[in-house]
């Protein structure tokens, strides 16, 4: 039960008390009905016991406790509808957030694949010009040796165009 209830009822001396709960499946309304009377000292207490005299009261008060809860379980589910609601109108645009990051993470790795695709490209390249230049010097280059020219080789190490 929650500490604040949702509505009390009163019929004279009899009282219905209406709380708002949490269950599995979602919110429901409990009722507590009780009496009041009060002791020789002028104290008020409530009883949970009821006579013949009450009976009647009592079940008018329940028709009224019914009604009551009734109408407090409908603002319940239409406030639990309006959550779901703005959920679902929450998730369009939280897809399209994930949508959005998704696709700068495949641009961010298709830049990397493509820098590296170009090292390897540039590399490739300069080895087939070393290869070249260290073959006019009469030496032999091979893709393991540093990629630095041969002291016979010409100056430039720009490949030919």
């Amino acid at each position: 039960m929650s500490n604040t209830p949702e509505d009390t009822i009163r019929d004279g001396r009899i009282k219905a008390t209406l709380w708002r709960n949490e269950g599995e499946k979602g919110p429901y309304v409990s009722t507590d009905f009780s009496r009041s009377w009060q002791d020789s000292e002028g104290q008020w207490h409530d009883s949970k016991s009821f006579g013949l005299g009450d009976l009647l009261g009592l079940s008018e008060l329940a028709r009224t406790a019914y009604g009551r809860g009734r109408e407090i379980e409908r603002d319940l589910r239409d406030e639990r509808q309006q959550w779901r609601d703005e959920e679902r109108n929450r998730e369009p645009e939280e897809r399209e957030r994930e949508v959005q990051a998704d696709a700068q993470v495949e641009r961010e790795e298709r830049a990397v694949e493509q820098d590296h695709s170009d090292a390897l490209r540039e590399d490739a390249e300069r080895d087939q010009f070393m290869s070249e230049r260290a073959a006019e010097a009469g030496l032999e280059h091979t893709p393991e040796q540093t990629h630095e020219v041969p002291e016979a080789a010409p100056q430039s190490l720009e490949p030919d165009r």
